[in-house]
């Protein structure tokens, strides 16, 4: 892709990138892992240590595993993970974004976790 192009990839906002990188934009992928790769990988690597030794499954697994498993939620789950876990926004804050109750950005958020987390597992094995 040419610097006019990334330039202007640059230039989206999160969600928009994030749409990009789940429709196969490599270099959508590759600004969005630039901007956020510390938050991302740490939110992968508590999502998938789920063994009972602690295993980090994250270490070893491919990032497009991780994009994978997040691009195939609604995409109001994936705002609302991205809102949190990578941007930092408190669910009440989520709350005021989607116009709901605190309480129901909370549950929101909870079904959203377990969804990629089942996800992350079923597109994982496959990897393998």
């Amino acid at each position: 892709m040419g610097d006019t192009a990334t330039r202007e990839l640059a230039g989206m906002p999160d969600d928009e990138l994030l749409d990009a990188a789940c429709g196969g934009d490599r270099e959508a992928y590759a600004i969005l892992v630039r901007w956020h790769r510390v938050a991302a990988p740490r939110y992968a690597r508590s999502v998938t240590r789920c063994s009972p030794g602690g295993q980090d499954q994250a270490a070893d697994a491919p990032p497009r595993t991780m994009l994978t498993a997040f691009a195939a939620l609604p995409a109001r789950w994936r705002r609302v993970l991205w809102m949190v876990e990578v941007l930092g926004h408190r669910p009440q804050d989520v709350a005021a974004e989607l116009g709901i109750a605190p309480a129901a950005a909370c549950s929101l958020l909870w079904r959203a976790r377990t969804a990629l987390r089942r996800q992350y597992e079923q597109h994982g094995s496959r990897d393998r």
